[in-house]
Protein backbone atom coordinates (compact mmCIF):
# COMPACT_ATOMS: atom_id res chain seq x y z
CA UNK A 1 0.00 0.00 0.00
CA UNK A 2 1.35 3.40 -0.94
CA UNK A 3 1.55 6.37 1.41
CA UNK A 4 -1.10 9.07 1.17
CA UNK A 5 1.30 11.64 -0.26
CA UNK A 6 4.42 11.75 -2.40
CA UNK A 7 6.94 14.47 -3.09
CA UNK A 8 7.61 15.41 -6.69
CA UNK A 9 11.11 16.94 -6.86
CA UNK A 10 11.25 20.40 -8.40
CA UNK A 11 14.37 20.29 -10.55
CA UNK A 12 15.24 22.48 -13.50
CA UNK A 13 18.27 21.30 -15.39
CA UNK A 14 19.65 22.34 -18.77
CA UNK A 15 20.48 18.73 -19.61
CA UNK A 16 16.88 17.51 -19.13
CA UNK A 17 14.57 17.33 -22.13
CA UNK A 18 12.49 20.48 -22.47
CA UNK A 19 9.23 18.67 -21.72
CA UNK A 20 10.64 17.40 -18.38
CA UNK A 21 11.69 20.83 -17.13
CA UNK A 22 9.53 22.76 -14.72
CA UNK A 23 9.54 26.49 -15.28
CA UNK A 24 10.69 28.13 -12.06
CA UNK A 25 8.51 31.18 -12.67
CA UNK A 26 5.16 29.40 -12.67
CA UNK A 27 5.26 25.98 -11.01
CA UNK A 28 1.49 25.36 -10.90
CA UNK A 29 1.21 26.02 -14.65
CA UNK A 30 4.14 23.65 -15.29
CA UNK A 31 2.43 20.89 -13.28
CA UNK A 32 -0.73 21.36 -15.31
CA UNK A 33 1.29 21.04 -18.52
CA UNK A 34 3.46 18.07 -17.47
CA UNK A 35 1.12 16.04 -15.31
CA UNK A 36 -2.34 17.35 -16.02
CA UNK A 37 -2.79 18.33 -12.36
CA UNK A 38 -5.02 21.33 -11.74
CA UNK A 39 -4.91 21.17 -7.92
CA UNK A 40 -4.13 18.77 -5.06
CA UNK A 41 -0.53 19.95 -4.69
CA UNK A 42 1.51 22.83 -3.30
CA UNK A 43 5.14 23.90 -3.36
CA UNK A 44 7.26 22.88 -0.38
CA UNK A 45 10.85 23.73 0.53
CA UNK A 46 12.86 20.70 1.70
CA UNK A 47 16.50 20.24 2.74
CA UNK A 48 17.05 18.88 -0.79
CA UNK A 49 15.38 21.77 -2.61
CA UNK A 50 11.85 22.45 -3.76
CA UNK A 51 9.35 19.62 -3.94
CA UNK A 52 5.67 19.25 -4.65
CA UNK A 53 3.70 17.11 -2.19
CA UNK A 54 0.84 15.40 -4.03
CA UNK A 55 -2.21 14.94 -1.81
CA UNK A 56 -4.14 11.64 -2.04
CA UNK A 57 -1.77 9.80 -4.37
CA UNK A 58 -3.89 6.65 -4.11
CA UNK A 59 -6.93 8.57 -5.33
CA UNK A 60 -4.91 10.17 -8.13
CA UNK A 61 -3.55 6.77 -9.23
CA UNK A 62 -7.05 5.24 -9.16
CA UNK A 63 -8.40 8.11 -11.28
CA UNK A 64 -5.54 7.78 -13.77
CA UNK A 65 -6.03 4.00 -13.98
CA UNK A 66 -9.78 4.28 -14.53
CA UNK A 67 -9.22 6.96 -17.16
CA UNK A 68 -6.79 4.66 -18.99
CA UNK A 69 -9.05 1.60 -19.01
CA UNK A 70 -12.16 3.56 -19.98
CA UNK A 71 -10.78 6.06 -22.50
CA UNK A 72 -7.56 4.85 -24.16
CA UNK A 73 -8.01 3.05 -27.45
CA UNK A 74 -4.62 1.29 -27.18
CA UNK A 75 -2.69 0.92 -23.92
CA UNK A 76 1.02 1.75 -24.13
CA UNK A 77 3.66 -0.36 -22.41
CA UNK A 78 4.05 2.25 -19.66
CA UNK A 79 0.28 2.25 -19.10
CA UNK A 80 0.17 -1.54 -18.83
CA UNK A 81 3.05 -1.41 -16.33
CA UNK A 82 1.20 1.30 -14.36
CA UNK A 83 -2.00 -0.80 -14.21
CA UNK A 84 -0.06 -3.96 -13.28
CA UNK A 85 1.74 -2.17 -10.47
CA UNK A 86 -1.53 -0.67 -9.24
CA UNK A 87 -2.83 -4.24 -9.05
CA UNK A 88 0.35 -5.07 -7.07
CA UNK A 89 1.15 -7.90 -9.47
CA UNK A 90 4.48 -9.11 -10.75
CA UNK A 91 4.91 -9.65 -14.48
CA UNK A 92 4.81 -13.39 -13.81
CA UNK A 93 1.53 -13.18 -11.89
CA UNK A 94 -0.16 -11.08 -14.57
CA UNK A 95 1.11 -13.49 -17.22
CA UNK A 96 -0.37 -16.46 -15.36
CA UNK A 97 -3.72 -14.65 -14.98
CA UNK A 98 -3.78 -14.02 -18.72
CA UNK A 99 -2.43 -17.48 -19.60
CA UNK A 100 0.56 -16.09 -21.46
CA UNK A 101 4.31 -16.12 -20.97
CA UNK A 102 6.05 -13.64 -18.68
CA UNK A 103 8.18 -12.58 -21.67
CA UNK A 104 5.03 -11.36 -23.42
CA UNK A 105 4.21 -9.04 -20.51
CA UNK A 106 7.82 -7.83 -20.46
CA UNK A 107 7.63 -7.15 -24.22
CA UNK A 108 4.38 -5.20 -23.82
CA UNK A 109 5.83 -3.07 -21.05
CA UNK A 110 9.02 -2.35 -22.96
CA UNK A 111 7.02 -1.31 -26.01
CA UNK A 112 8.41 -4.04 -28.27
CA UNK A 113 4.95 -5.53 -28.78
CA UNK A 114 1.43 -4.14 -28.33
CA UNK A 115 -1.15 -5.88 -26.16
CA UNK A 116 -4.18 -6.37 -28.36
CA UNK A 117 -7.58 -8.00 -28.39
CA UNK A 118 -8.73 -10.15 -25.48
CA UNK A 119 -5.56 -9.67 -23.40
CA UNK A 120 -5.87 -5.86 -23.57
CA UNK A 121 -9.55 -6.08 -22.62
CA UNK A 122 -8.83 -8.49 -19.77
CA UNK A 123 -6.26 -6.13 -18.24
CA UNK A 124 -8.83 -3.33 -18.45
CA UNK A 125 -11.63 -5.40 -16.91
CA UNK A 126 -9.37 -6.70 -14.16
CA UNK A 127 -8.23 -3.21 -13.21
CA UNK A 128 -11.69 -1.62 -13.47
CA UNK A 129 -13.33 -4.29 -11.33
CA UNK A 130 -10.51 -4.08 -8.78
CA UNK A 131 -10.54 -0.27 -8.63
CA UNK A 132 -14.32 0.09 -8.44
CA UNK A 133 -14.66 -2.31 -5.54
CA UNK A 134 -15.76 -5.67 -6.95
CA UNK A 135 -15.02 -7.54 -3.73
CA UNK A 136 -14.45 -10.93 -5.39
CA UNK A 137 -11.94 -9.53 -7.89
CA UNK A 138 -10.29 -7.41 -5.19
CA UNK A 139 -9.91 -10.45 -2.91
CA UNK A 140 -8.51 -12.53 -5.78
CA UNK A 141 -5.99 -9.87 -6.84
CA UNK A 142 -4.97 -9.16 -3.23
CA UNK A 143 -4.50 -12.89 -2.59
CA UNK A 144 -2.38 -13.27 -5.74
CA UNK A 145 -0.23 -10.31 -4.68
CA UNK A 146 0.20 -11.78 -1.20
CA UNK A 147 1.15 -15.19 -2.59
CA UNK A 148 3.65 -13.52 -4.90
CA UNK A 149 5.22 -11.66 -1.96
CA UNK A 150 5.43 -14.87 0.09
CA UNK A 151 7.00 -16.81 -2.78
CA UNK A 152 9.64 -14.17 -3.40
CA UNK A 153 10.32 -13.25 0.23
CA UNK A 154 11.15 -16.69 1.54
CA UNK A 155 13.91 -19.09 0.68
CA UNK A 156 12.68 -22.65 0.64
CA UNK A 157 15.01 -25.32 1.93
CA UNK A 158 14.61 -29.06 1.55
CA UNK A 159 15.90 -31.99 3.57
CA UNK A 160 16.12 -35.68 3.02
CA UNK A 161 14.42 -37.87 5.61
CA UNK A 162 13.87 -41.62 6.01
CA UNK A 163 10.54 -41.13 4.20
CA UNK A 164 12.11 -39.15 1.33
CA UNK A 165 12.56 -35.45 0.57
CA UNK A 166 10.46 -32.72 2.20
CA UNK A 167 10.46 -28.97 2.78
CA UNK A 168 12.58 -28.18 5.82
CA UNK A 169 10.82 -26.56 8.77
Amino acid sequence: MRTSGHLLPFVVSADQPRERQLRSGNLPESLRELLGLHNGFHLKETPHGRAVPIQDVDGLHRTIGLYLVRNKKQLTGAEIRFLRKELDMSQATLAKCLQIGETTVRNWESGRVKATGPRDRMIRVLYQEYATGNSEIRELVDRLAELNRVLHAKTVEFEETNQGWRAAA
